[in-house]
C-alpha cells in the first residue's frame, strides 16, 4: 500500500497523472466529434495536458489546461476527501475516490470520476491496474482502465467513449512547482 497510498506527495502525484490520462483519455478522441459532430476519427494522436495544484496533505487541482490535436482543453478538479481509516487492515478500502474533473473539449462538456485501485501485488514485473475512470461525454458513456509496471514512471489506458475504444499511454509527467505536464500518445479504433 505504501507505493501508492502511502505518501501524500506520491497520491497527489498520481492524482495528478490520472487527471491528466482521463482529460488526454476523453481530449484525443473527441476532438473530431466536436468538429464532425456525427462521427469521431479513428486513428492515432496526440496530446499534452498541464494542470496546477497543491501538493501535501489536502492535495487541490486547481486547473486542467492544454491541447488535445487542435482542441483546447479546460478543466477544473476537485479532489475528495478520503473516508477515514480505522479498524485492522483487513478493514482497509481496496478503493479511493482521487478526483472529479469537469471541463471542455474544444468548447464540449465532459466529467471524469478517478478512483485508486489498490493493485493485487506491489512487486509484480507485470502491468497492474491502478485505477479506474467514469464520467460522460456528450451524452457518451466514458469508462477507462489505468495500468501499469510497479516501478514505472508511465502509465497506460484503455477505455471507451460511447462504442469506440481508445488505448495509449502517458509518459512521465514533467513537474515545475505547483505545474505538471503530462504528454500522451493514443490510438482510436472501433
Amino acid at each position: 500500500m505504501s507505493k501508492f497510498g502511502g505518501n501524500g506527495a506520491r497520491r497527489t502525484a498520481i492524482i495528478i497523472v490520472v487527471g491528466g490520462a482521463i482529460v488526454v483519455l476523453i481530449a484525443t478522441s473527441t476532438n473530431a466529434l466536436v468538429a464532425r459532430l456525427t462521427n469521431i476519427p479513428l486513428g492515432r494522436g496526440t496530446a499534452t495536458i498541464t494542470w496546477k495544484g497543491a501538493t501535501g496533505v489536502t492535495p487541490t487541482i486547481n486547473s486542467i489546461k492544454g491541447t488535445a490535436d487542435s482542441y483546447k482543453v479546460a478543466a477544473t478538479g476537485r479532489v475528495p476527501k478520503p473516508t477515514p481509516i480505522s479498524g485492522t487492515a483487513s478493514t482497509l478500502p481496496t478503493q479511493y475516490p482521487l478526483a472529479n474533473v469537469k471541463g471542455t473539449i474544444g468548447g464540449t462538456g465532459f466529467t471524469l470520476n478517478i478512483v485508486l485501485t489498490l493493485p493485487a501485488s506491489l512487486t509484480s514485473s507485470t502491468p497492474q491496474t491502478f485505477g479506474h475512470v467514469t464520467g460522460s461525454f456528450r451524452n457518451q458513456p466514458v469508462a477507462g482502465t489505468l495500468t501499469a509496471n510497479v516501478n514505472s514512471s508511465s502509465f497506460a489506458f484503455v477505455g471507451t467513449i460511447g462504442s469506440l475504444r481508445i488505448a495509449g499511454v502517458v509518459a512521465k509527467p514533467i513537474q515545475h512547482g505547483h505545474t505538471e505536464t503530462a504528454r500522451a500518445a493514443f490510438n482510436v479504433t472501433k
